[in-house]
């Protein structure tokens, strides 16, 4: 009870200064001119190394175990990086290796599936039977990615989760927010919520599944806490590092179908490689035309040493994957 009471306390506050997330439909021009120290005033404590034994338990919860830094953290070797947004964190030592841009709007893409993820692995069980309620889940727009499902169609909430992870299935997204809310718009009001929740207050989704909406927007940063809140979770961590998977679709005329799931992560299948001394253990891919290219990682050293790297608004998928590896290189010589 105590703990939920602080967390009321928090989105209390945050509601107070920052407005109700779920409501905004602008940007609020200050927030990304200073960054997050006007809407959590400790973090300036915080790049003073201070430590969390003076802060209430409502404050602890948001700032024990992220990296920040409330100025930006260049690097000469990184220069030649044209993604508009970028970093390096490094998850051990809570530390910012480098940033550009973390704290400006970009749209997310196909990263927001990390939040939908994310909610439901906290509203749902992996055993949950969810219903199909219209073909492709009422998704139309030409190209967009599909597991291809009919209306009647069942699933488990497992299957659905690597449909959405590893595929980045928009119909899976949309699946996933009709089962836990009843609806995209009531599922929407709930991801804003959680996001606020964990700090992510620069972020307004529309959609549970990144399709382009000028309303539809967040910072690279808010997309890293999101992330570092999913690798918590075992469950949505071993989703994110298979590289394989059947999932099982049960039509209404009783047959079964197969479906291989094939990742959209090129590390995953083998289509790019880190440099040597790192391995990518997981990560979210994102690609509209307004989104361009947007890619996070979470890769970890030989010894166990963990990062995540991240890349929006990156030109090309070449440009994506070969500038992810320079952010990697840079993790891999950080001492």
């Amino acid at each position: 009870m105590k703990r939920v009471c602080s967390i009321i306390v928090v989105l209390a506050l945050m509601c107070a200064l920052a407005g109700c997330v779920s409501d905004r439909q602008t940007v609020d021009p200050t927030y990304f001119t200073s960054g997050y120290a006007k809407l959590h005033p400790v973090h300036e404590a915080y790049e003073t190394g201070f430590t969390f034994s003076g802060l209430a338990d409502s404050q602890k919860f948001l700032y024990q175990d992220i990296c920040f830094s409330s100025v930006e953290k260049p690097n000469p070797q990184l220069d030649d990086i044209s993604a508009v947004s970028a970093a390096c964190y490094d998850v051990d030592r809570a530390e910012v290796i480098y940033s550009k841009n973390i704290f400006e709007k970009v749209y997310p893409a196909s990263t927001t599936k990390l939040l939908t993820a994310y909610v439901a692995a906290r509203y749902t069980e992996p055993s949950d039977i969810v219903t199909i309620q219209k073909d492709n889940c009422g998704i139309e727009i030409s190209g967009a990615q599909k597991t291809g499902f009919k209306a009647g169609d069942t699933i488990t909430m497992e299957d659905l989760m690597y449909c959405l992870l590893m595929f980045s299935a928009n119909d899976a997204a949309v699946a996933i927010a009709e089962h836990v809310s009843g609806s995209v718009d009531a599922f929407c009001k709930l991801m804003n919520s959680e996001a606020a929740a964990i700090g992510a207050t620069g972020t307004h989704f529309t959609n549970p599944h990144g399709l382009q909406d000028v309303n539809h927007y967040t910072t690279a940063y808010d997309i890293y806490l999101i992330f570092n809140e999913c690798l918590k979770n075992p469950y949505l961590k071993g989703i994110m590092t298979g590289s394989s998977h059947v999932s099982k679709i049960y039509s209404t005329d009783g047959t079964v179908r197969d479906y291989e799931v094939v990742p959209t992560n090129y590390y995953a299948r083998g289509l790019t490689t880190a440099p040597e001394g790192i391995t990518v253990m997981c990560g979210k891919t994102g690609e509209t035309i307004a989104a361009k290219n947007c890619l996070i990682v979470y890769s970890e050293t030989a010894d166990g040493h963990g990062y995540i790297t991240e890349l929006f608004k990156a030109t090309d998928r070449d440009t994506v994957y070969r500038e992810m590896n320079l952010l990697l290189a840079i993790c891999l010589n950080h001492k």
